[in-house]
């Protein structure tokens, strides 16, 4: 398949990855029918060539794990405390920085309603707490939206 003029550049250490992730045993294919088929190592072998292991990784993510919930319990606490002193507070929110760009977003609500899978009927919940973390780089952000620009640029060409 040739490459259409007028690409979009991807960033050169994304390229770098890739092309280490193309080599040898590829870490992801997609058949015509767009079943993709995905190594077993396929994250950690975008490891290779730095410090990192997924000893190392694995260990971050429980203590993301455990920060979440700690945090959480903390926040959840306070807010608590808060709506008890001030009977016209029904939403709290903050946003923890955690590395780069990434973040968890904490909201805590005095009342929520959920609609109960089995009975369809609304249950009222005082005191529910939401958590979400944001990877800054998954967004059309970065080196990823570099991709997005570079993939849309090919496929004007390739695809239609």
């Amino acid at each position: 398949m040739s490459t259409p003029e007028n690409v979009v550049t991807v960033p050169a250490h994304v390229e770098e990855m890739a092309a280490r992730l193309r080599a040898g045993t590829k870490v992801v294919t997609v058949d015509t029918n767009g079943k993709p088929t995905l190594t077993q190592d396929a994250y950690e072998r975008t490891l290779e060539g730095t410090d990192l292991t997924m000893d190392l990784l694995k260990k971050a993510y429980d203590h993301t794990l455990t920060a979440t919930a700690a945090l959480g319990l903390v926040f959840g606490e306070e807010s608590e405390a808060a709506m008890a002193a001030n009977k016209e507070l029904d939403r709290t929110t903050v946003t923890i920085p955690v590395v780069g760009r990434d973040n968890i977003q904490f909201v805590y609500d005095r009342t929520a309603t959920s609609i109960n899978p089995k009975t369809k009927e609304p249950t009222v919940s005082h005191g529910r707490l939401h958590a979400s973390y944001t990877v800054y780089g998954a967004r059309n952000r970065g080196a990823f939206a570099e991709v997005r620009k570079h993939l849309a640029s090919r496929a004007d060409a390739l695809l239609k």
